[in-house]
């Protein structure tokens, strides 16, 4: 440093010219940005599984019943299962991004 402090001058020119720098560089910039939040409706592929699911399950503790005891047990936990996951809320946020040049 100079005996007499900064050179403030030379000091504004070197801020001015990173300042330009970052002005010309190239970065992402967010150009669309979405954020949903809810109860959504459990598909049908999703409750089809859910029941076939609960079909093994009963058919493997329950080895005695019948068919109709198994499908009635089966369809209470799929219903169940749909009632839990509709109740529940879900968010999704999503953001676009491009790719700017000056």
């Amino acid at each position: 440093m100079r005996a007499g402090g900064p050179n403030w001058a030379e000091v504004d020119a070197s801020a001015e010219r990173v300042r330009e720098r970052n002005r010309s560089k190239s970065r992402f910039v967010e150009t669309e940005r979405t954020q949903e939040q809810g109860f959504r409706r459990m598909s049908d592929e999703d409750y089809a599984a859910e029941l076939e699911g609960a079909r093994a399950e009963v058919r493997k503790a329950n080895a005695g019943w019948s068919d109709a005891e198994i499908e009635a047990e089966a369809v209470k936990r799929a219903d169940e299962a749909k009632r839990r996951y509709e109740l529940t809320v879900h968010g999704t946020a999503r953001s676009t991004y491009e790719w700017k040049t000056p």
